[in-house]
């Protein structure tokens, strides 16, 4: 467990009266906001429409420890993720290692601390979670002046969240990237059945995470440790980098798959658009026929010279 301290802080940094609106307004921005930073960072976006799920609240799960009103002062203590998300879920395949250790206050911190400074293409949040941090301005309004967060780790420097910050944050716009589909290649290192969760390891070594997302079972076991392509819908973080892929196919993947679809898939592609792959010509036999099909509608035969082609063209 690792504790937290908050301050806040009235005019010349003196205690504030902790009112009973104060604390309603204190607690529920900080639980709001801890739950978008932890859902961002394992899920790839901060809020989401419906209910939600049930690793969200245990991720994002603090104690309230001790009250000194003395000093306006909170003590908060938080198990790491590693310890309040299920091994068995897709969310845990998605912590980072070295977020593992972290608490759900800890990746708010992060947030918090990364929006205050204007970091730009920051993972740490998005649109949505930037007016979480707003909500703050209830506590503002309640009579404090400033927020003071620390934890009990000793490198880790004091946050510190002042009215003014909420201007700040209305001129920050992160982009925002939408699912794309797309085709990825790569040998199939890892599947559990339990959640049809896998992981793909590409050509050049980088693993990539995914979720197959038919509700019916899927047979991956017969596709384990050889190349497959995986089609479905890539979701992006806030930096535009991959978060994972929800498969909707996998199949086995021919040589001119592997080639073809070798790359990490991007957030913004000016051959692939929005939409989908690029719709090449079907003006004619030869060349111009293999590229109007899939790589693996394709014969043997034709695969190899596709496979030839493009790398004379590379």
């Amino acid at each position: 467990m690792l504790r937290y301290t908050i301050r806040l802080f009235g005019p010349e940094e003196q205690p504030v009266l902790l009112s009973g609106t104060l604390l309603a307004a204190f607690f529920a921005s900080l639980d709001t906001a801890t739950k978008g930073a932890v859902r961002l960072r394992l899920d790839g976006r901060s809020f989401a429409r419906g209910t939600q799920p049930a690793w969200l609240s245990r991720a994002s799960f603090y104690r309230l420890e001790g009250v000194d009103t003395n000093n306006s002062t909170f003590q908060l203590s938080a198990p790491s993720l590693e310890e309040t998300v299920a091994a068995k879920t897709p969310q845990y395949e998605l912590i980072a290692s070295d977020d593992s250790h972290k608490t759900g206050l800890t990746l708010f911190a992060e947030s918090l601390r990364d929006a205050l400074s204007g970091t730009p293409h920051a993972d740490t949040y998005d649109a949505p979670l930037l007016k979480a941090f707003q909500r703050f301005e209830g506590v503002f309004n309640a009579g404090v002046v400033g927020v003071e967060l620390r934890n009990s780790n000793p490198v880790s420097p004091k946050i510190e969240f002042v009215p003014q910050d909420l201007k700040a944050f209305t001129a920050l716009r992160p982009k925002k990237f939408e699912p794309r589909y797309v085709k990825i290649a790569g040998k199939l290192e890892m599947i559990r059945f339990s959640d049809s969760a896998f992981a793909l390891q590409l050509a050049n070594g980088t693993i990539v995470r995914g979720i197959f997302a038919s509700g019916a079972p899927h047979p991956l076991d017969e596709f384990f440790g050889k190349p497959v392509v995986v089609s479905g819908a890539a979701l992006f973080r806030p930096s535009g980098s991959l978060l994972r892929i929800d498969a909707e196919q996998v199949d086995l993947a021919n040589e001119a798959d592997q080639v073809l679809w070798a790359a990490i898939p991007r957030s913004e592609d000016p051959l692939l658009g929005p939409r989908g792959p690029l719709e090449f010509s079907k003006a004619g036999p030869g060349v111009a026929d293999p590229f109007g099909r899939w790589p693996r509608e394709l014969s043997e035969e034709d695969a190899g010279e596709f496979v030839t082609l493009l790398s004379e063209v590379r």
